[in-house]
């Protein structure tokens, strides 16, 4: 593994995007929001680095949770107010760059009944160690298909 020399402080910074598609695969509607990374997911990053081995996608948060909460993100924050659903998302990085990304996509039916949709958050395992979380607006109905994309990458602060 090859090492970098890092010159001042750096900060994880990216993305949620949440896109609806209708059951021909129209896009119904797409949000995108920046993420805030939560208290605990950046001393969970802390741990992670300080124990980490040269799997990336096994030292950063992959399960992405949907959910019902209208609050907005706050550091304080440890989980979604309104959990719905989660999965455990496909985890990407292109080789050798300072970004990655986590998708997770929820098809007809999933969940049971159309549901408004205000939060989504990324946690380290099933729905403990929230890393980040946003909020939005997006109806899902049980036909459509919802896709939510959470991006992120490592910059000089």
């Amino acid at each position: 593994m090859e090492s970098v020399e890092v010159k001042g402080p750096v900060m994880i910074k990216g993305k949620c995007t949440a896109i609806v598609y209708d059951e021909h695969g129209n896009i119904k509607q797409k949000v995108e929001n920046p993420n805030m990374i939560v208290t605990v997911g950046r001393w969970a990053v802390g741990q992670k680095l300080a124990n980490s081995g040269s799997d990336l996608a096994s030292l950063w948060a992959t399960t992405i949770a949907i959910g019902t909460g209208t609050t907005g993100p706050a550091l304080g924050d440890t989980g979604l107010d309104g959990l719905v659903d989660s999965k455990t998302g496909v985890f990407s990085q292109n080789a050798n760059e300072n970004s990655w990304q986590v998708v997770a996509t929820w098809g007809p039916n999933e969940p049971s009944a159309n549901v408004t949709l205000y939060e989504s958050g990324v946690f380290f395992t099933q729905n403990t160690w929230l890393f980040c979380r946003q909020t939005f607006n997006v109806t899902k109905n049980t036909p459509d298909t919802l896709t939510i994309i959470w991006q992120f990458a490592v910059t000089q602060a």
